[in-house]
Parts: structure tokens; sequence; C-alpha cells
């Protein structure tokens, strides 16, 4: 029987080398018989990288000082008010610091107002021309004063007020009352007995009779007395920036209650 022989030389065929994904190309060092390194391997479908979560935003920190924009010198921020460009270009100041912007401090007295004026320290400041108005320490004492006594009777609702001679004496004996508030016109001997330092509280005598009266909706109101309270404290920082728009003496220093005697239910 005739055997029949190929012409084609008996070779053992190779096996097909791996297709490359797409987007793969191939590199010399990478064998088709080893296959395809896990590194350069691409999954078939890709998966999105989950989005990482933004940054909890942290809390800012309130402003302690700044800088007065009038005199260079960084003071509290109790002593300051916060003065705002409004659209017009005059000067406007945000006693509830919440207006937008651009602003800048000033120290809250009427010298340092003057000066303003005087040397166009605004313009300065905000590099255009603004209107600075003349009665502005007027104004500033104003709102102030009208702040003050709304604070007040804020303090009435909250239920951390209390007013007459004896209800008073009982809350400074006991040690409750944090502040004291007295009117400027009531007599030197009513007010010696209840303005002692053993009671530990805080006098402030910037309103009248008539002006606490109105407040509190009562007449003949010449003593107050308030319990620790952010609202307290809040009427305190009021009533010491309208007494430095008052007088003609630089600013003390401001003290107030304790933070952890506040009482914000």
């Amino acid at each position: 029987m005739d055997q029949t022989h190929d012409d084609k030389p008996n070779v053992r065929a190779k096996p097909a080398a791996p297709s490359l994904p797409f987007g793969v190309f191939y590199h010399p060092l990478m064998s088709p018989c080893l296959g395809i390194p896990a590194s350069t391997q691409v999954p078939e479908k890709l998966e999105l990288e989950s989005v990482s979560k933004p940054m909890p935003k942290q809390p800012k920190l309130p402003l302690v000082t700044a800088t007065c924009v009038v005199t260079g010198v960084e003071r509290p921020i109790t002593d300051m008010v916060r003065c705002v460009l409004s659209p017009d270009k005059i000067i406007m100041v945000d006693l509830d610091e919440k207006l937008p912007g651009q602003f800048v401090w000033a120290t809250v007295t009427k010298d340092t107002f003057k000066r303003a004026i005087w040397r166009n320290s605004f313009t300065t400041a905000f590099r255009e021309k603004v209107e600075t108005p003349h009665d502005l320490p007027e104004k500033i004492e104003m709102g102030l004063l009208k702040k003050s006594l709304e604070t007040l009777g804020l303090a009435k609702k909250a239920g951390i007020l209390t007013h007459g001679f004896a209800k008073v004496e009982e809350w400074l004996h006991a040690g409750a009352a944090a502040v004291y508030c007295v009117a400027n016109d009531v007599s030197d001997h009513a007010r010696k007995k209840l303005d002692k330092p053993s009671y530990n509280a805080f006098t402030l005598d910037q309103f009248s009779g008539a002006q606490l009266s109105a407040a509190l909706g009562d007449v003949n109101i010449m003593h107050v007395g308030l319990r620790p309270h952010a609202i307290t404290t809040k009427f305190q920082q009021l009533v010491h920036k309208l007494a430095l728009i008052r007088s003609t003496t630089e600013p003390q220093a401001f003290t107030t209650t304790s933070e952890t005697n506040l009482d914000t239910e």
C-alpha cells in the first residue's frame, strides 16, 4: 500500500496567543505564552471609583479681636462695631453683624468716628470714594440704646429677669442674679443697698427709669436683675458698647458672666 507523505514538515502547532483587551498594547516583555500580567489586565467593565464624600466643614471660630480701621490698633470685638459699605457707597453700622458686603471694624467711640471723617479713613479702607454720615456716632448710640432695651424685653419673655427692689434684692442675696441693672436717676440711697461687691453681680446704669419701664411694659421700674444666660451676655455686650460711644475715655477691658454659667435652655 502506497504511503503518502506530506510535503509540509510535521510541526507542532503553537497555541494561539490570547487576544489582548481593547486599549492594552503588546510589550516585548509581555510573553503571550505566559499570559497578560495581572497589573496590565483591564476588567471587562470599568467600575467607577466611589466619589469620596466631601470633608465636613469645620465650624468657624468666633472672631475675638479685630484691627480698627481708624487707629490701626487691635482690640477685642466687644469694643468695636462692624461698618458695612452699602450699595449706595454709604457707610452703615451693622450692629447685628450679619449684613452682606464689604466691611471693616472700628472702635466704638465718638473720637474714633470723628477722626474717620476727618481723615477719610473709610475711603482709604475701601479704596473708593464713600460717604460717611456726620451724625454716624449719634446713629450708633441710638441703635445701641434701642437694641439694648429690646434685648431686655427678650430677657423678660425668657423668664430670666425680675424687677422691683425686693425681688432684685432677693436674687442678689441668693447669688441668682449675674447682672444688676439700675436706673441712672434712682436715689443714691436705694442704689447703695443693692450695688454691693459681695453680691458678685455686674452693675449697669445706662438707662433711665422711664426707659426701663417702657422696655418692660410696667411703671416706675428702677431695679432689674438678670440671671446668667446667653441673652444676658448679649445685653451686657450691647450696654458695654453703649457706654463706650457715650464716653470720651478709652475703652476698658470688657468682662462678662462665665460661659460655664450660661443657661441656654
